[in-house]
């Protein structure tokens, strides 16, 4: 399943960054998987093989804007992918974000209704 929310802001999306932070450590995780879509990935990796890295949650956000700073890739511009617990984040180059997971469960509630109450307007989208 995915769910997309409409177009936000850079600043929303950052904010949303620091809630899969704020939610997982709660949960008890200390870290999550990323890797950097297209845009990122062009002068970040330095072989042809784009592979998942571990990020601690608590330097998540410094980790995305460290990397906007350096002119890797900016948020909301450039398809940035977070894996923690059952799910998967996408922070797309459309300005929106994704979540998939293959059931639903409380951690994905929790951004469906979080996205619902900010009127992020998230949908399932269909492939």
């Amino acid at each position: 399943m995915e769910f997309h929310t409409k177009a936000i802001s850079r600043d929303a999306t950052i904010s949303e960054v620091a809630e899969i932070v704020n939610y997982f450590t709660e949960k008890g995780y200390d870290s999550c998987e990323v890797m950097l879509g297209f845009g990122w990935a062009l002068s970040y990796y330095t072989g042809s093989e784009w592979l998942k890295e571990t990020v601690l949650l608590k330097t998540l956000t410094a980790f995305i804007l460290e990397l906007e700073d350096k002119g890797l890739g900016k948020v909301c511009n450039d398809d940035f992918y977070i894996w923690v617990g059952n799910s998967e984040f996408k922070l797309c180059n459309d300005s929106d974000i994704h979540l998939s997971c293959n059931k639903i469960a409380a951690e994905h509630k929790h951004f469906l209704e979080r996205w619902d109450y900010k009127g992020y307007d998230a949908v399932e989208h269909s492939s």
